[in-house]
C-alpha cells in the first residue's frame, strides 16, 4: 500500500478484500490492531569529514541535521550512480554516524532515511579523493628530543585538504599537524621518541 497524507502521529492499519470504491464498512477489514506512525522526512545539513582517502570504506562519518528516528532501520544511502544502503548509529535527533562504503575515488551524496524507504529529500556530499603516497623525507634522521622540521615528499597532496586542517604526519602511533607546501611537499615538526627507528606516515 501507499500510505496517504496525515498529520504526524500513529493510526490503525488494516487490510480489506474490498474492491477499490466500494463503500466503507469497518466489518470487513482485519482486526490485527497493527499500527503506522507518520512522521517528518529527516533532514541533512552537513557531513564530517568532506573528505577521507580511497577506497573509503570503513571511515565513520558524522552527519548533522534534523528529524532523526532511533529505529532498527535507521539508515545512511550513499550514492554515487549506484545507490548503497548502510545501517546508521543513531546519536541524537539531530546527529547520526555511518560507516563510508567502499567507492573510487569521486564525489559521493548521503541522505539519510528513518524507515529505510523514505529518505531526506535534501543530501550532502563527502569526497573521496586517492591516498596519499610517501616518497621520500629529508632529514631522516633528528633528536629524541623532537623538534626536527623535515621534509615530506609526497602524491597526490590537495590544497583543498590543507585548508580543513586534515593533513598530520604520524611518526610511529604519535600524530602531529603537518604543514601544506605544495601537491607534492608537506614538513612536520617531529614529536619526542625513544632512539631508534619509527615510521612515518601521511594522514
Amino acid at each position: 500500500c501507499v500510505s496517504p497524507p496525515r498529520v504526524t502521529g500513529i493510526v490503525p492499519l488494516e487490510v480489506t478484500n474490498n474492491e477499490e470504491g466500494q463503500p466503507f464498512n469497518s466489518a470487513d477489514y482485519t482486526r490485527d490492531n497493527h499500527e503506522f506512525t507518520y512522521g517528518p522526512l529527516p533532514e541533512v545539513e552537513t557531513v564530517y569529514p568532506v573528505i577521507v582517502p580511497s577506497p573509503g570504506g570503513g571511515h565513520a562519518l558524522v552527519i548533522h541535521g534534523s528529524n532523526f528516528e532511533r529505529s532498527d532501520t535507521l539508515v545512511c544511502v550513499f550514492d554515487d550512480g549506484a545507490p548503497t544502503m548502510i545501517r546508521a548509529l543513531w546519536t541524537g535527533t539531530s546527529m547520526v554516524e555511518c560507516l563510508a562504503p567502499g567507492h573510487r575515488a569521486e564525489n559521493v551524496s548521503v541522505h539519510v532515511c528513518n524507515n529505510g524507504a523514505d529518505c531526506s529529500q535534501q543530501s550532502v556530499f563527502f569526497e573521496i579523493q586517492s591516498p596519499v603516497n610517501v616518497t621520500g623525507l629529508t632529514p631522516n634522521r633528528g633528536s629524541v628530543q623532537g623538534g626536527t622540521v623535515v621534509t615530506v615528499s609526497a602524491s597526490a597532496l590537495q590544497a583543498r585538504n590543507a585548508a580543513y586542517g586534515y593533513y598530520r604526519c604520524r611518526f610511529d602511533l604519535t600524530s602531529v599537524p603537518a604543514t601544506y607546501l605544495s601537491s607534492t611537499v608537506l614538513t612536520c615538526v617531529t614529536p619526542s621518541q625513544r632512539a631508534g627507528f619509527v615510521s612515518l606516515a601521511i594522514t
